[in-house]
């Protein structure tokens, strides 16, 4: 699997601290600029939930919007009670989005993102991506088995 960022990103920032947490270090656009990430190599017959990590701060701020295929939701980046010297509180919609099912068919998956509503930087501090298996839906399962009662009833006469 790679990762590759690709046009729309401005820098990026480490918090050297020794309070460093998983929101101090990230990548982030410009004010209004549209950010894209792809992620390739991916089992093409797997679907993926992915988590993305916004950035924050304990003032708050970097509210940022993810887009996949879309689907837009917002990590709103209010501000982070570990930000400097506790332990950091993930909250979904607030530190970070989550996407179910995301088709990986095509062997990759690419994401945009940019600041929300606010002028503030988007922020990608970090991801996770897990690899879920494709269940058919129920109707396909039905007509698979209709089909196959209808080799047995053929074969029978």
């Amino acid at each position: 699997v790679t990762f590759a960022f690709g046009a729309g990103w401005l820098s990026t920032y480490s918090e050297l601290s020794p309070n460093n947490n998983l929101q101090g270090d990230r990548a982030f656009t410009s004010v209004g600029v549209l950010g894209t990430f792809t992620i390739s190599g991916l089992d093409t017959s797997m679907d993926y939930n992915l988590a993305l990590i916004g950035g924050s701060n304990s003032a708050g701020g970097f509210g940022t919007d993810f887009t996949i295929g879309g689907d837009t939701k917002t990590a709103t980046a209010l501000a982070d009670p570990g930000a400097g010297n506790g332990p950091l509180v993930f909250a979904e919609g607030n530190t970070h989005v989550l996407f179910s099912g995301v088709d990986g068919s095509t062997g990759s998956i690419t994401f945009t993102m940019t600041d929300s509503a606010g002028g503030t930087n988007g922020v990608l501090s970090g991801l996770q991506i897990e690899s879920v298996s494709v269940i058919p839906e129920p109707t396909a399962l039905a007509l698979v088995g209709l089909g196959a009662l209808g080799l047995m009833l053929r074969r029978c006469r």
